[in-house]
């Protein structure tokens, strides 16, 4: 055995450290690594523009590709590829036009935003006018209470005297 860091004798199994796997990018053990060619690639374009459920994910596309093939291909294996992307987004719009769902329509959201301002300042409003009414029927009944108890307006709009503060009472 050659020059090990003392205490790894111990520890570290003799012989090879990690599993060798013959490539640089190969796939692990148990694994086999395939590769999307124009064949395959044309036929997986197929699968996704034949889509007949009616929603089309990538997840559902994976797994039948994956049956279809007998391989273990991830999303982004197969969704790196141009035309796989473009076929799948045509699907996509095809699938929810036949559904009737109507896409949200694409802008920057300002006349969404706006419609919630104008909704908003509604609501306020109302809650406005309410507060108003209840103010005039109070200014209505104090004014007939004050007339009726020989107040005049003058009385009414005197100034009112500044309240002592930080005064004590002499009589301490």
């Amino acid at each position: 055995m050659g020059k090990v860091p003392r205490g790894w004798d111990t520890i570290m199994p003799r012989g090879r450290k990690r599993p060798v796997r013959n490539g640089w990018r190969s796939a692990p053990a148990g694994k086999k690594r395939l590769l999307i060619k124009e064949k395959t690639e044309s036929r997986i374009r197929d699968i996704i523009e034949d889509w007949k459920e009616p929603k089309i994910t990538w997840a559902a596309v994976v797994q039948v590709v994956n049956l279809e093939f007998k391989g273990n291909w991830t999303r982004v294996a197969i969704a790196k590829h141009p035309k796989l992307q473009t076929a799948f987004r045509a699907t996509k719009k095809r699938l929810r036009a036949l559904a009737g769902r109507p896409r949200k329509a694409e802008g920057d959201g300002t006349v969404e935003v706006l419609k919630k301002q104008i909704r908003s300042l509604r609501e306020e409003n109302q809650k406005l006018r309410a507060t108003n009414a209840t103010l005039e029927e109070r200014y209505v009944r104090w004014k007939t209470n004050a007339y009726l108890n020989g107040w005049s307006i003058k009385k009414l709009d005197e100034k009112l005297d500044k309240p002592g503060r930080g005064q004590t009472d002499k009589d301490r």
